[in-house]
């Protein structure tokens, strides 16, 4: 019984509302008077795939006249700020989360992640049990129906369409304040919410295709049943992830509501469910609180992708950090001679690639990239080394690794980390340079190719801006 009601979190706990059903665009919008001010409460999904529609003339009509838009968190885009949550309340490369699970669980958590592409429970590694399920929980929506091809959520197109218009912006909360909803609990209920994930009977993503259809047809009740949200307020997460939030949330919303102008929140929609929900909660403080109609749509109403809010413009700077946030200057790097430049490549989900280029007789490729994230957050490159070496590991296992050494780069100016990875049909050299960010370049060929001296001479001349 334990094991079936933490199931009811995974959903919630992960913020992963996806859309699957009727192409029928109503989810559901409520309106929240005071004499002076008015707000309006979306509940929202946070991974959703771009060719949904979810639009609606009465949505837009609310986001229009709205002058400023609360967020779960002012800019969702933040990578730097979010990967320096997750590494400071999320990672623990000394206690390996293999010593926290049993051989079955262990064994189930392999092959989860082989099923989503990764070459196993290695790269869970260095992972605290709440960020192994949320890492798990977010491939398995990416691999739904519902979330395939994602490139964000109902919240960052909001964010755009206010951001543009120059409209404020704010966030009840920070991605540290996120990160410790789950850092803070029980390691026994973080193992506790793992484990009902690995074990979970049905097809993940078959199980957020079915529960988004309640969301995208606004019906409450359904929703709430198929988050099994009964069952889920009898569990030790229920408070930190929905009331807790919910009741620190109204405290700001009676501020907002005490003041003339009119507001657009866009939360999680878990946080519209119930007694413990936005709306009711309101409702009983005194404010007149209506579920606002929504007509169906017309047979051409367009998409998520094709189709954003057209809020009023206004004097107003946007409140958003992306908005003034300098650019992280590119590395430079001197490449071997007769090496053509070539379009940068993908950016993994931890770096950015900058520059690439290829080998006369294309037997190899070298490219510079950085990591999005503050080097201050980790310090220094004694510090930075267990991650990075940790995240090597989980891609190439223990074996495929060679010890990593200290070298300098850029002309002897700087110094740097050089290590060699050898994977299964592969090698890769890998030298990582600091600065105000942590900066790499990496030579890569087959296994069965000789490496080229003119290469890893070209890798030592990486220079961090």
């Amino acid at each position: 019984m334990f094991r079936r009601m933490f199931l009811a979190t995974l959903l919630v706990a992960a913020n992963l509302l996806l859309f699957v059903g009727p192409a029928v665009a109503a989810p559901a919008l409520w309106l929240v008077q005071s004499p002076t001010s008015k707000v309006y409460l979306f509940g929202t999904v946070h991974i959703i795939s771009n060719d949904v529609q979810w639009h609606s003339p009465e949505l837009d009509a609310a986001l229009a006249a709205s002058q400023d838009l609360y967020l779960e968190i002012a800019d969702a885009n933040d990578r730097n700020a979010a990967a320096r949550a997750m590494l400071k309340d999320g990672w623990d490369p000394h206690h390996p989360l293999s010593t926290l699970l049993s051989k079955s669980d262990l064994a189930l958590l392999d092959a989860r992640a082989r099923e989503d592409g990764l070459p196993g429970a290695t790269m869970f590694e260095p992972m605290r049990p709440w960020l192994a399920f949320l890492s798990l929980t977010a491939l398995d929506a990416r691999h739904s129906k519902s979330g395939a091809g994602s490139t964000g959520g109902v919240d960052l197109v909001i964010r755009k369409a206010f951001s543009d218009a120059g409209k404020p912006i704010h966030g009840f909360e920070s991605f540290e304040s996120q990160t410790h909803i789950f850092s803070d609990m029980p390691q026994a209920t973080q193992i506790a919410i793992l484990e009902s994930s690995l074990h979970a009977k049905q097809n993940q993503g078959e199980g957020f295709d079915r529960m988004i259809a309640s969301w995208q047809s606004g019906d409450q009740d359904a929703l709430a049943s198929a988050l099994q949200f009964s069952a889920m307020q009898h569990t030790p997460v229920y408070a930190p992830l929905i009331a807790d939030r919910n009741a620190a949330w109204l405290k700001t919303l009676a501020t907002v509501l005490s003041k003339p102008g009119t507001t657009f929140v866009a939360v999680g929609a878990a946080h519209m469910i119930g007694a413990d929900g936005l709306p009711a909660q309101l409702q009983r403080l005194g404010y007149t609180v209506t579920r606002v109609p929504i007509a169906d749509p017309s047979p051409g109403a367009t998409t998520a992708a094709s189709q954003s809010p057209s809020p009023s413009p206004s004097s107003s700077p946007a409140a958003s950090p992306s908005a003034t946030a300098s650019p992280i200057p590119p590395a430079t790097l001197v490449p071997p001679q007769g090496w053509k430049r070539a379009p940068a490549g993908a950016s993994g989900p931890t770096f950015v690639v900058e520059s690439m280029w290829t080998s006369p007789q294309a037997s190899g490729i070298i490219f510079t990239a950085h990591l999005p994230i503050d080097a201050a957050t980790i310090g220094s490159l004694d510090a930075f080394e267990p991650f990075y070496r940790q995240g090597l590991i989980a891609a190439a296992g223990a074996k495929g690794v060679a010890p990593s050494r200290r070298v300098k780069l850029c002309g002897g100016k700087q110094t740097g980390l050089f290590t060699a990875v050898t994977l299964k049909a592969v090698r890769e050299d890998v030298v990582v340079a600091m600065s105000d960010h942590f900066y790499m370049a990496q030579y890569v060929h087959a296994k069965n190719v000789k490496d080229d001296p003119a290469a890893l001479r070209a890798l030592y001349s990486l220079c961090a801006p």
